[in-house]
């Protein structure tokens, strides 16, 4: 169950995300939506479209970047990769969720007597994980790939790590301390 206030914040990181990419060039409006949205968009919430896999924190936040890149430097994310190794991590993805609904056929059943029953997986669930763990896994690495091509711009992804980290462990002692809060 989720807060409306966590699906309008959720709404609302849509256009401020893609606005980021007008006012910062693109490799420090990647990696502040990257970071500070992984980091603080709220878990529970997703947008669900038909046939399209849910799209929540982890999804929407690369989505989203992809758009602002589309938008502000076409150049750099339009063109596919020279080696082939990306493509063939990308199309391995989606087999891979693709075999996993081929081999998940048994169902599960707890409960007496039969009282909670999960159907067995087909093709058709095996791709929707597929496209599910695309985004971001090989989505997200294909942005870093695009825009993080000199040295300069590696050494300012790990400034940008660190920092985050650093913001990060303010907020992991206070949950340790009082309880899960701020998920809340």
């Amino acid at each position: 169950m989720t807060s409306t206030f966590a699906e309008i914040v959720l709404g609302l990181f849509i256009p401020l995300s893609i606005a980021t990419f007008f006012f910062m060039r693109p490799i420090p409006a990647a990696l502040l939506i990257a970071l500070g949205g992984e980091m603080f968009l709220p878990e529970g919430p997703a947008f669900r479209l038909p046939f399209c896999p849910q799209l929540g924190k982890h999804n929407l936040v690369y989505l989203c970047i992809v758009v602002g890149c589309l938008l502000k430097c076409p150049g750099k994310v339009t063109k596919l990769p020279k080696d082939r190794w990306v493509t063939i991590l990308a199309v391995l993805s989606i087999v891979g969720g693709a075999c996993t609904g081929l081999t998940n056929g048994d169902a599960l059943i707890f409960g007496e007597a039969g009282a909670v029953v999960i159907p067995a997986m087909t093709v058709k669930d095996g791709l929707f994980v597929g496209i599910s763990e695309f985004f971001p896994s090989c989505v997200a690495f294909y942005i870093g790939y695009a825009l993080f091509r000199q040295r300069e711009d590696v050494e300012r992804l790990l400034v940008w790590l660190g920092v985050a980290g650093l913001i990060y462990s303010l907020f992991a002692i206070v949950e340790m301390r009082m309880s899960p809060q701020f998920h809340k």
